[in-house]
């Protein structure tokens, strides 16, 4: 989808909220940004911390705090809160953000889903996928 949307000249945003890195990799030449997806957690986050111009593909990696963040169960609804107003914050200068999440964390992806206008979760197509 990111490539799609770089090839038709739509800024994109990629965020890469699963600990186990899979957009991060596939997504190695795009531009990252100079902050990580364990830091839109973070109390300290500052919107000053925008530092595109919206332009091209744009990648928040994944990172090593992510997995510990991914496990925190106090104090989910704040966190939530405040990833999912930074994503949106940052998302601002783009047409499209693409939020990639876990599916075994849920603190990650009831992040991805309060940021999100709109969702697309692929699954399986057998007996127990669904």
């Amino acid at each position: 989808m990111c490539h799609a949307a770089l090839d038709a000249g739509i800024p994109t945003l990629a965020v890469d909220l699963d600990p186990q890195a899979n957009l991060s990799t596939a997504l190695r030449n795009a531009e990252r940004l100079p902050l990580t997806a364990g830091a839109l957690f973070d109390p300290h986050f500052s919107r000053s911390m925008r530092q595109s111009n919206g332009v091209g593909l744009h990648l928040i990696a994944a990172d090593p705090a992510l997995s510990a963040v991914a496990e925190l169960r106090e104090a989910r609804k704040d966190l939530v809160r405040r990833a999912s107003n930074a994503i949106r914050a940052i998302g601002a200068d783009y047409a499209l953000v693409v939020v990639d999440t876990p599916t075994n964390a849920p603190l990650c992806y009831l992040t991805g889903l309060a940021a999100a206008d709109g969702v697309v979760s692929p699954v399986q197509m057998d007996a127990f996928g669904l």
